[in-house]
């Protein structure tokens, strides 16, 4: 399966949740949480995902158009019906939008990851839609790893590099050249692991005075 990882700010979205059972609701309000603008599509009224301040609508999705799916950035059809999804998937698609069908991942165009995210990094874990408790427990594994202190401090201390670079080096190709060379620089990363970023950012600047200069 080829997926093509990519974060979205969430606030951008405006997302379609048809079904309203126990995933779909879950989905719901996990997406509002997270700032998206979100719509669910029901056969009956949901009052407390109104009462959640996610808006509501009462039909079968199977009946509604192309024009009305193509209001939305994302589609997640959580019907638990393999041919409801199939249906739905489809106009959702013809409108030029994007569905997800956990009934069938030949049919999803994305997936909804488990995920972790620090001030330094972000990172997302799928199992293709089978279990989550495996995605799960990989993403725990690599939580461990990037709470370590070291690395935290190693993720502060790159923010600098991109600006600094940018401001001192006009040519990409020295400034990808320079990338690497800092980073991988044995003096560069104990002084940023220790979180001396001061002192990393002068190791940096001598980098890159050798490279330029």
């Amino acid at each position: 399966m080829a997926y093509v990882p990519v974060f979205i700010r969430p606030q951008s979205l405006r997302a379609l949740i048809v079904g309203s059972g126990f995933v779909g609701t879950s989905r719901a309000k996990k997406l509002k949480d997270l700032g998206a603008e979100v719509t669910v599509v029901s056969l009956e009224d949901e009052p407390k995902l109104r009462e959640y301040g996610i808006d509501v609508i009462v039909a079968d999705a199977r009946e509604l158009n192309e024009e009305f799916f193509s209001r939305f950035h994302i589609v997640f059809v959580h019907t638990g019906n393999p041919d409801v999804n199939r249906v739905i998937c489809e106009k959702v698609r013809r409108s030029g939008r994007l569905c997800d069908d956990p009934l069938d991942m030949s049919r999803s165009d994305l997936i909804f990851p488990v995920y972790y995210a620090n001030d330094v990094v972000q990172v997302a874990v799928t199992s293709y839609g089978n279990l989550t408790l495996f995605a799960e427990e990989v993403l725990q594994k690599i939580k461990e790893f990037l709470e370590n202190k070291k690395v935290i401090n190693l993720g502060k201390a790159v923010t600098v590099l991109k600006p600094l670079l940018k401001d001192k080096v006009k040519d990409p190709k020295v400034r990808n050249k320079l990338y690497r060379l800092i980073y991988y620089d044995s003096k560069f990363r104990e002084l940023a692991e220790k979180g001396e970023f001061e002192e990393a950012k002068l190791r940096a600047l001598e980098v890159i005075g050798n490279v330029v200069e």
